[in-house]
């Protein structure tokens, strides 16, 4: 499942994939992969976390889109 919502997001906050990898303190291919929904097909609430922190997305949203 990719997630379209985390790339459109990432995108209008004018981040590159790299920079949130960097932010996240993950690598940017483990980054990545969780976009694409190679990883973490069940996000960790601590990665969902960061992400809302990061993108200035509220939490609602982001489980939003996860449980769809």
């Amino acid at each position: 499942m990719k997630r379209e919502w985390m790339k459109q997001a990432r995108k209008e906050a004018g981040l590159t994939c790299s920079q949130m990898a960097e932010r996240m303190e993950i690598s940017d291919i483990y980054y990545q992969s969780i976009e694409n929904g190679r990883r973490q097909q069940k996000m960790t609430i601590e990665t969902a976390m960061k992400l809302s922190q990061i993108l200035k997305v509220p939490m609602e949203i982001i489980i939003n889109y996860e449980t769809r």
